[in-house]
């Protein structure tokens, strides 16, 4: 099992026990590791973007039968030249979906409502001295970019929307889906708050 990245050993789970693990990170020399042993790699689990998993790497293990990708897409898997050799790609598709997308609105919720700030004010006894803590934005008067509107990107702004802000998004595919469009990340990121 050919890992790049060390937290895809917790990732792998009961998995890791099964295979023999070639972890790269703890290798010299990739390309050598991957000459001297590349021969016996069976399977492929990363994020996507720790390593190009394409035609020039399945070149190398042609053992290789399976690419799973932790994420909810395939990021720097490619996955037609991985199927064109009869490799099987998998990902963890809605799985964790809903729990990013969670934890993204605690986060932005947290952040623009300073909770994190007025919780240390209030522990700190600054509040006996200096009163309220500082004036804080409306939640639902913020303009929210969402860079991709996959899975997730769908999942948090299905989220925003009963706080009544305003959602924009820009991916490299259109989507049928009730928010704006942005013409290029850069053009979102100068619309949101």
């Amino acid at each position: 099992l050919l890992l790049f990245y060390p937290y895809m050993v917790h990732m792998a789970g009961e998995a890791a026990d099964r295979f023999e693990l070639l972890r790269m990170w703890e290798e010299a020399d990739v390309d050598a590791a991957l000459a001297a042993k590349g021969g016996t790699v069976v399977a492929i689990l990363t994020t996507g973007q720790d390593y190009a998993i394409d035609a020039t790497l399945f070149d190398r293990l042609p053992a290789l039968r399976l690419i799973v990708a932790v994420g909810s897409g395939y990021a720097g898997v490619d996955v037609a030249a991985a199927r064109a050799r009869g490799i099987v790609v998998a990902n963890a598709g809605d799985t964790h979906s809903g729990d990013v997308a969670d934890h993204a609105i605690g986060l932005a919720f947290g952040l623009i409502q300073q909770l994190f700030a007025g919780d240390a004010h209030v522990r700190s006894g600054a509040w006996q001295l200096q009163g309220f803590p500082p004036h804080r934005r409306a939640f639902a008067a913020q303009r929210f970019g969402i860079l991709g509107m996959g899975l997730i990107g769908r999942a948090i702004a299905e989220r925003l929307a009963p706080f009544g802000c305003e959602i924009g998004w820009w991916g490299p595919n259109p989507k049928s889906v009730a928010w704006r469009r942005h013409e290029s990340p850069l053009a979102l990121a100068e619309w949101c708050t």
